[in-house]
């Protein structure tokens, strides 16, 4: 989730900001630097890498603060974790975004705030549709003439975009960056290989209706995700978190049946194929417009998963060490490597700075987000 706020950054705020920015460059080449920053009384990270258009972005374990060219209209857009959302709640959450927002500056007018951009999510533990996931189900998908037909597309375990070709689908998508964009996936493959979201496991024991089983990947567990983004919403008058909690039903039935996935019958009008389970659940649920209850801070397990990815790439590097100067993998030479590497690492005068910029890095890396 997403929203922007109409500020009027004072100099005084932008050299602070900008200051904190070359500080965290400073700290490393590859514009990975962090740089403590406090607003409002809120912690956050000053990332050095900025992305496209933006003058400064920082953010914490909750919030994601982006700030463009000051004189624009809407300069400040904040994105709400999930994890900050489940815990927190979305008004605790927005209390905490605004105080650091208004610690930037003065709004420009009563009308400060918008929402840009919003998602919903509707979880099945479904083993009966993983096999449903090939390539010809795109052409089950009903959607309204303002999509582009090349917005509607798969994509595989090797992350190509298909449409024919043999295997099982990773990703459906059906209006690809659009306004309006409905994407089904593999939410268990997604949880262990991206976003490490493990506390999400906790929401789906509560429900009753699905059993964590064993440490390894979760299969069979597939995500409908509706995102509105803010033409969509604008066009609508959707303008607050207000009005879209007022018109959450209506546009989720909108999304749904304008952009649905069909059973294929014999009636040569596809137009009036049955709407597939997935799509009925989804609807049946829509209306559900209370607030998740709070679930309390969630831990990750990204560290052992990181620890794990470094330590393999650190084994890859010293294999072709040993058989750059061998020929071929020997174990005593590897052994050899190994006391020198600690020496090298040790002798760089900029060691103690890298040991900051490291720990900064993964200063929030066991909080979910």
């Amino acid at each position: 989730m997403v929203e922007a706020f109409d500020i009027a950054i004072p100099d005084t705020m932008c050299d602070r900001l900008e200051a904190a920015r070359l500080r965290a460059e400073a700290l490393s080449e590859d514009l990975s630097g962090r740089e403590v920053f406090t607003l409002g009384g809120v912690e956050f990270q000053m990332i050095a890498l900025r992305g496209k258009g933006l003058r400064w972005r920082l953010e914490n374990d909750d919030l994601t603060i982006r700030i463009r060219p000051v004189k624009m209209g809407y300069p400040v857009s904040v994105r709400y974790s999930a994890a900050g959302l489940w815990e927190h709640g979305y008004a605790k959450l927005h209390q905490k975004a605004e105080r650091a927002v208004r610690a930037l500056g003065c709004p420009r007018g009563a009308d400060w705030q918008r929402l840009s951009e919003v998602h919903r999510a509707f979880d099945f533990h479904a083993p009966d549709f993983t096999p449903e996931m090939r390539p010809g189900l795109i052409g089950q998908v009903i959607a309204h003439s303002e999509v582009n037909r090349k917005g509607i597309c798969g994509r595989d375990f090797e992350t190509d975009e298909i449409w024919g070709k043999a295997g099982r689908l990773e990703t459906l998508t059906i209006g690809k960056r659009a306004p309006l964009e409905i994407q089904v996936y593999d939410k268990g493959r997604e949880i262990e290989e991206a976003s490490g979201k493990t506390w999400m496991l906790a929401l789906w024991e509560r429900s009753g209706a699905w059993t964590r089983t064993g440490t390894a990947r979760q299969e069979h567990c597939w995500r409908i995700e509706v995102r509105f983004r803010s033409d969509f919403l604008r066009n609508r008058s959707v303008l607050t978190m207000a009005d879209y909690v007022e018109a959450q039903a209506a546009l989720l039935a909108e999304a749904l049946l304008t952009r649905r996935l069909c059973v294929p019958s014999e009636d040569s009008n596809r137009a009036r194929w049955p709407l597939h389970w997935m799509w009925c659940a989804a609807l049946h649920h829509s209306g559900e417009a209370e607030q998740a209850l709070p679930l309390g801070r969630r831990l990750t397990e990204a560290r052992d998963v990181i620890g794990e990815r470094l330590v393999k790439g650190l084994a890859g590097t010293l294999r072709a060490a040993v058989v750059l100067r061998c020929g071929h993998w020997n174990q005593a030479v590897a052994a050899l490597l190994l006391p020198r590497l600690i020496a090298v690492a040790e002798a760089d005068a900029k060691h103690d700075d890298k040991v900051a910029l490291a720990r900064e890095r993964y200063r929030y890396l066991d909080e979910a987000k």
